[in-house]
């Protein structure tokens, strides 16, 4: 799930998201892209990310944004053992996993 450049990978219904969570000094201050979807899912994928980063810049506690996401639901699957219902799913499944060494995250 993490792969050696620090990226972590889930599958969905529409391909695979795979994120880098930046974490500075305890805080998540960015989530990059280089996801494998289609087109159309793609641009979907950037505009929530693009709100994720609008809201890690004003401070928002991760675990708001996590729980903004965690649920949203398409075609879900199974991916190692876990259940991903969507892209936005699998965004706050990697934000989760990318936080779950941080004490306290703030955001």
């Amino acid at each position: 799930m993490n792969d050696n450049n620090g990226f972590l990978t889930r599958e969905t219904h529409v391909g695979t998201v795979i994120l880098k969570v930046s974490i500075m000094d305890g805080l998540v201050h960015n989530v990059s892209d280089r996801s494998e979807l289609s087109r159309i899912n793609s641009t979907r994928l950037d505009a929530t990310l693009r709100l994720v980063n609008l809201a890690l810049e004003h401070r928002v506690h991760i675990d708001e944004i996590i729980g903004q996401l965690e649920g949203i639901t398409d075609e879900p699957i199974w991916y190692k053992g876990r259940m991903i219902r969507s892209p936005e799913d699998a965004i706050a499944d990697i934000l989760k996993e990318a936080i779950k060494e941080l004490d306290d995250p703030v955001c």
